[in-house]
Parts: C-alpha cells; sequence; structure tokens
C-alpha cells in the first residue's frame, strides 16, 4: 500500500516526510532519535559522484516533523494553552509584584518622620516646659511634703523708671487639697475644722485650703508632721510675693506706693516673728510650748498700727480691700497669740497660723491688683 506524503517548506525548498499511515510519531527532540544508517551516504573519505551530492543535500534538506520548529509566535499561544507557569505566559500570576526600592524607601522615611512627630507631640503635652501650673485641678493625687510648688516667678516686668519694688514676702504654705466645686471644698472644710485643725479656703475656682504657713521649708516641714497625724493629703506651696517689680502709671502713684514701702516692710517682720514661734511651738516634742517673745511682737505690732491710716490713704483705691483685709489678719493672729501667753493651747496657736495664711493670700492679692 503506499504510504501518504507530507510535504513541508524549509529554506525555501520542498521536502517529503514520509510517514506511515495509521501510525504516529511521537513528538521528541532530534537529538533522541536513533541514527539509522543510510546505505545511499557515501563514507566521508571517498569520492562522492554528482548524483550523490545531489541526493546528501537532498538528505540533509530534510526536517523530520518532531524537530520541525512551529513559529515563535505560534509557540507563545501554545505554551498559554498546556502551561500555566511558563515564562512566556502572560497570565497575571506568572509574573512577580516587585516593590520598587524608592517605594520602599519613601514608605519607610514617611513612617519615621511620622513617628518623631507624633512623640513631640505627646511629650509637648506632658513636657511643656512651662512652670507647673497652681490651677491644676489635682485634689485626687497624694503629694508628699517634699513636693513644692511655686509661685509668683511668672509676674511682668516693667522697665525700671517705671516699676515701684515692693518688699517681697517668702513662705511655703501647707494646702490641704484643690477643689473644683465650691460645694465638696466646704464639706472638706469643715471636716478639717472638726479636727481642730486651721483651714482657709479661697475665694475662686478652683478652691484651695490651706492649713498653715512657715517662713521657710524647715518649718512649713516642721507643721506639716503635725498635721499628717489627722490628714495625709498634704502639698507645700513655695509662695515669694512682690520680687518682681510692679509697673505703676504716673509719678504721683510711683510716689504714693514708695511711702507706703515702709508699712508693708514692718508687715512682713510681723509676719515673719508670730510664724516662727507658732511653728516651734506645735513643733515641740511634747506640747505646744509657750510664746515667750511675744512681747517684741507686740512692740512691732504697735508701731505699726500707728502708721495704717496714713499708709492706706496713699494706697489706690483699687488695691485698699486687700490693704484692708492684711491688716485684718495680722491682728487676729496677735490678738489670738496675746490671749495665748499666759496659757498654752494647739488650738490657739492654729488660730494664730489661719490669721497668717490670711495675711499671705491678701498680701497676694494686693499685688495682683497693683498689676
Amino acid at each position: 500500500m503506499e504510504q501518504p506524503r507530507i510535504t513541508v517548506q524549509s529554506k525555501g525548498k520542498a521536502v517529503q516526510k514520509e510517514i506511515t499511515a495509521g501510525t504516529r510519531t511521537p513528538v521528541s527532540s532530534a537529538k533522541h532519535r536513533p541514527i539509522q544508517q543510510d546505505s545511499s551516504r557515501v563514507p566521508v573519505n571517498q569520492t562522492k559522484s554528482p548524483e550523490q551530492k545531489k541526493d546528501l543535500s537532498a538528505e540533509k534538506g530534510r526536517i523530520s516533523f518532531a524537530s520541525l520548529s512551529i513559529p515563535w509566535k505560534d509557540q507563545e499561544k501554545w505554551g498559554e494553552g498546556i502551561e500555566w507557569g511558563s515564562p512566556h505566559s502572560n497570565h497575571p500570576w506568572g509574573k512577580k509584584d516587585r516593590q520598587p526600592l524608592r517605594n520602599l524607601l519613601i514608605s519607610v522615611g514617611a513612617a519615621v518622620l511620622l513617628g518623631t512627630l507624633m512623640g513631640i507631640v505627646v511629650l509637648s503635652l506632658f513636657f511643656s516646659g512651662e512652670p507647673a501650673s497652681s490651677r491644676s485641678i489635682d485634689s485626687h493625687l497624694k503629694t508628699f511634703p517634699g513636693q513644692m510648688e511655686k509661685s509668683g516667678e511668672n509676674q511682668p516686668q516693667g522697665n525700671a523708671a517705671d516699676t515701684v519694688r515692693l518688699p517681697a514676702l517668702k513662705a511655703v504654705l501647707i494646702q490641704g487639697g484643690i477643689y473644683k466645686e465650691e460645694a465638696g471644698a466646704q464639706q472638706a472644710l469643715r471636716q478639717l475644722r472638726a479636727k481642730g485643725l486651721a483651714a482657709i479656703l479661697t475665694d475662686d475656682s478652683p478652691y484651695r485650703i490651706y492649713l498653715g504657713t512657715g517662713i521657710n521649708r524647715d518649718d512649713a516641714l516642721q507643721l506639716s508632721n503635725v498635721i499628717g497625724e489627722q490628714e495625709d493629703r498634704i502639698y507645700l506651696k513655695e509662695v515669694a510675693v512682690g520680687e518682681q517689680g510692679i509697673p505703676v502709671k504716673g509719678n504721683e502713684v510711683k510716689k504714693n506706693m514708695r511711702a507706703v514701702t515702709p508699712f508693708l516692710k514692718k508687715g512682713h517682720e510681723l509676719f515673719q516673728s508670730m510664724a516662727q514661734q507658732t511653728a516651734k511651738a506645735l513643733g515641740a516634742s511634747t506640747k505646744p510650748a509657750a510664746l515667750t517673745e511675744w512681747d517684741q511682737v507686740e512692740g512691732s505690732y504697735n508701731q505699726m498700727m500707728k502708721e495704717r491710716e496714713q499708709a492706706e490713704a496713699r494706697v489706690p483705691d483699687a488695691a485698699k480691700p486687700a490693704f484692708r483685709q492684711m491688716v485684718q489678719a495680722l491682728d487676729q493672729a496677735f490678738q489670738t497669740g496675746k490671749s495665748g501667753q499666759s496659757r498654752t493651747d494647739a488650738a490657739l496657736l492654729w488660730q494664730i497660723q489661719e490669721g497668717l495664711v490670711r495675711y499671705t493670700l491678701a498680701y497676694e492679692k494686693f499685688v495682683d491688683t497693683l498689676q
């Protein structure tokens, strides 16, 4: 039976390939095909006739169907259909999504910058570089006597030609708490007074309760040890009122304020003397000691009261209410101490302390009014 023939094109020449009918030649590489000896070939070392050379050229031009090269474009289409992960596949899962290095660096830099900014913002909330505000509501915190709160450091300063320097009052107030609502402050005030302690409530919110005062930290700690036996919520507030110059307008006002300065200085000296004696008496190891040096206090007080009316006349009208409160506070402290010379009583000593606290707060208000 005659075998069918298939003709293919190779380099412009027609080549015939014989394939047995009903038989399919396996697709394989040409290098795996067994080499068949062709009797028509002539050994290399022998001379070939022209007809043999022609047959040899035709033999070289033959290409098996298995080694037949398919056009490249068709191979790509064919590969897509049978090999999904082939290098020529156009499917999206055949390619790796590579992130460019530039995008990676930008992402890292943005993250670092954002973290730095967040850190600065958070630190600025807790560490603003400003002194601790005396208006913070911190009554729920327990503070030990060693913790100090300073005031009077941020008072405005004017030019030397337009300011008057008043005598500075330095003291350490013993604070018993801060309250946002007046009702809660009043309730705490009654409880402290029921324990026999001096308790003074400020007029404005936030409402502060003060239990005593000393002229320095040692005296304040001595008093706080006595108070601590009945009240564990204790704060120390350092006060330095009048250290800064007070701005004034007009030569007449400046002249009047300078005339009031000696009176204020005597009041501060009287305050220091009574504060020292009461702190020493209350801090005694056994029982409150007597006020042995009260005679000197009485002499300074009498001299000061003689100058009161003249000094008050020179005080500006806006500051006169605070000035009168200062005088009344000193009078309360002195009269209480005078009655306690004959008998030593802790309650009387705490009443003296109450008058001294009122004097400190009144002088602070006096300076604020002038400013």
